[in-house]
């Protein structure tokens, strides 16, 4: 996928993630995420941890990837993660 590719396919992802199409923004995004594109990484992390088929492991892999990047809100949604997973944390 090139780099003309990425806005028309980025902007098409978040059109079918408002639309609750999951499996369609899964599709457009996967090619994008694995060459290292941030923002598809995080928004694969992000369905993954919040909307679709809830797998914790692929969200936080795609959120980790993408916060290595400096992706700011991978950063935060990682920093949720231990209160995703039920986890408490004391200090």
């Amino acid at each position: 996928m090139g780099e003309s590719d990425r806005d028309p396919t980025l902007a098409a992802a978040k059109r079918a993630l408002d639309a609750r199409e999951y499996e369609n923004v899964v599709s457009l995004l996967t090619g994008l995420a694995h060459v290292g594109d941030a923002e598809a990484q995080f928004i694969l992390g992000y369905l993954y941890f919040t909307e679709y088929d809830c797998r914790p492991g692929t969200a936080y892999e795609w959120l980790a990837r993408a916060a290595q990047q400096g992706h700011a809100e991978s950063c935060y949604y990682l920093s949720k993660f231990p209160e995703f997973l039920g986890i408490r944390v004391t200090e």
